[in-house]
């Protein structure tokens, strides 16, 4: 037998899972600011709702100006960047996310429709923390963003213990 509830409380998501009689449950803050970046204005909208049903506050943006704007009025907590925008632009504002002091630091889902390890690799080596194939499973998209933040906030707070977790203002321009 498998159950799978989904409960939006404060800010708070829980998830209960029942399999053959083992019980957990998953509770994780959901106030999370999702800057969203993608090509298709369907899966923009389709992407956008359900991270909106996650309890997730996304803020979709168009291009790459837009992106930049947006960082620099405050951080998010994770960026979803489809590779695809842009005649595949979308790889070289990863590693431009990527390798910049500040922005390293934020998780980054890479969407695709190509579904080749190729494609995937370079997105891990550009600096992705993610990778989803395009159309994916919303509960995998939610999965993977809750783990990826998850550990971005342990390792921040790592980073805090030993004294080296301090931001200055992101200034950034993720356009070419």
């Amino acid at each position: 037998m498998f159950l799978c509830t989904r409960l939006h409380v404060r800010g708070l998501h829980v998830r209960s899972t029942v399999f053959e009689s083992k019980a957990t449950v998953v509770i994780h803050k959901t106030d999370l600011r999702v800057l969203l970046y993608v090509s298709h204005p369907v899966l923009a909208e389709v992407t956008e709702f359900r991270l909106k049903l996650s309890g997730m506050h996304p803020v979709a943006v168009t291009s790459a100006e837009m992106m930049s704007a947006e960082i620099d009025a405050g951080l998010p907590d994770a960026i979803i960047i489809d590779l695809d925008v842009n005649e595949g632009t979308g790889v070289g504002i990863v590693e431009r996310l990527a390798s910049n002091e500040i922005t390293s630091r934020i998780p980054i889902l890479c969407m695709s429709a190509e579904a080749d390890l190729p494609h995937a690799e370079e997105a891990f080596a550009a600096g992705a923390s993610e990778f989803l194939v395009v159309p994916y499973d919303p509960i995998m998209l939610e999965d993977k963003m809750i783990a990826m933040v998850k550990l971005a906030e342990e390792e921040r707070e790592i980073r805090e213990q030993s004294g080296k977790g301090k931001r200055t203002s992101p200034r950034l321009s993720v356009t070419s």
